[in-house]
C-alpha cells in the first residue's frame, strides 16, 4: 500500500454482483485521487450516448490522498457521475466521516456501475464486500436508513452514505447524505443512486494510513493549522462589530467574508433576525472529520433525537 493511499479501488457491478479490485497506482501516479480520479474514470468508461440514469452509468466516490490524516479538513469524500441533471460529468463533494473510514478500509474510490433488480445496500469491512438486501430500508428518510444499517451490522462505528425517498423515487436533483447534516447536493448524485437501486453504502475500516515520516508530517499539520486560526472566520460572512446579539447572530450573505461591508445599513435593522435565531446554537457545536471550522450546530431533541444544523 502506497503512503497516504488505501491502495485499492472497489469496483461492484449490480447487474452481474461481481466484485473485484484493481490497483491505486493505476491512476494515482497521473491524478492525485477523488476528483481527479472520478473525472479520468468517467472520461474512460462513459460517452455521450451514457443514459445518466441507466446500467451503463457509473457513480463514484472517491477521496484524497490527505482524507483520514492530521491535515485539516481531510473528511471530504468526491462524489462523481454523469448528471442526469445536466448531461454532462457531475461532481458533488460533502464532508463528515465516510471518506476517512473508505480510506481506513484500505480503498481510495468504490466503482459502482449496473443496476439492482431490487432495492440494495453494498457493505464494507476492510476486506469483506457485500451486496446486501435493502428492502426493508425502503422508504425511510437518510436518518432512519443510517440507524437501520448499523443496527443490523451490530457495530455504532459504521459510517453510511445514503439516499431518502427522493433518491429512490429519482427526483432529478436528489441528494446523497451521511451522518445528521451532510450531504453532497449537486448535480443529482442522489438521484443516480436511485436509478441503480442503490440505497446505500456502509463502511468500517481499521487498516490506517501509511506515512514515510509520521513525525514530520505531524509537524506540518500543526503548523497548517497554526496558519489556518486567523482564516476561520472567513468561513462565514458576519459582523465583527460590537453589537447587541452575538456575532453568528448577524451571519449573511454568501461566505465570502469575515466581515459584511452593509453591517452599517442595519445597524437598528437586526432585532427581528435576533428573535427568530436567539436560540438557534442548542447545545453546542460540532464538525466534519479532523475540520476546526466546526460549523454546524447541535441539538438533542427530546422526541427526534440528535440534530444539527449548518
Amino acid at each position: 500500500m502506497a503512503n497516504l493511499y488505501g491502495g485499492s479501488l472497489l469496483r461492484v457491478d449490480l447487474s452481474t454482483g461481481e466484485i473485484k479490485r484493481t490497483p491505486t497506482t493505476q491512476y494515482s501516479d497521473l491524478w492525485l485521487g477523488a476528483r481527479g480520479f472520478n473525472a479520468r474514470i468517467l472520461y474512460e468508461e462513459t460517452n455521450k450516448e451514457t443514459d445518466p440514469m441507466g446500467p451503463d452509468n457509473v457513480i463514484l466516490f472517491s477521496v484524497g490522498p490527505f482524507t483520514g490524516t492530521m491535515v485539516p479538513g481531510s473528511g471530504r469524500v468526491e462524489i462523481g457521475a454523469k448528471s442526469p441533471v445536466t448531461g454532462i460529468q457531475g461532481m458533488s463533494n460533502m464532508g463528515g466521516y465516510w471518506g476517512p473510514e473508505l480510506k481506513y478500509a484500505g480503498y481510495d474510490s468504490v466503482i459502482v456501475k449496473g443496476a439492482a433488480d431490487k432495492p440494495v445496500y453494498i457493505s464494507i469491512y476492510n476486506d469483506k464486500v457485500e451486496i446486501r438486501d435493502a428492502a426493508h430500508l425502503s422508504g425511510k428518510d437518510t436518518y432512519q436508513t443510517q440507524d437501520a444499517i448499523r443496527e443490523e451490522l451490530g457495530d455504532p462505528e459504521i459510517e453510511v452514505v445514503c439516499i431518502g425517498p427522493a433518491g429512490e423515487n429519482m427526483i432529478a436533483y436528489a441528494s446523497v447524505h451521511t451522518r445528521l447534516g451532510n450531504a453532497a447536493g449537486r448535480t443529482g448524485m442522489g438521484t443516480v443512486m436511485g436509478s441503480k437501486n442503490l440505497k446505500a453504502i456502509a463502511v468500517r475500516g481499521t487498516k490506517g494510513v501509511t506515512l514515510a515520516d509520521p513525525d514530520r508530517f505531524m509537524e506540518l499539520c500543526l503548523e497548517a493549522m497554526e496558519v489556518q486560526k486567523p482564516l476561520l472566520d472567513m468561513g462565514k460572512t458576519t459582523d465583527l462589530l460590537a453589537n447587541d446579539p452575538p456575532t453568528w447572530a448577524l451571519t449573511l450573505g454568501n461566505y465570502e467574508a469575515s466581515k459584511w461591508v452593509k453591517q452599517k445599513d442595519l445597524r437598528h435593522g437586526h432585532k427581528p433576525y435576533w428573535e427568530r435565531h436567539k436560540n438557534r446554537q442548542g447545545q453546542g457545536i460540532t464538525g466534519c472529520f479532523n475540520c476546526q471550522v466546526r460549523c454546524m450546530d447541535y441539538y438533542d431533541h427530546p422526541e427526534k433525537g440528535p440534530l444539527v444544523a449548518s
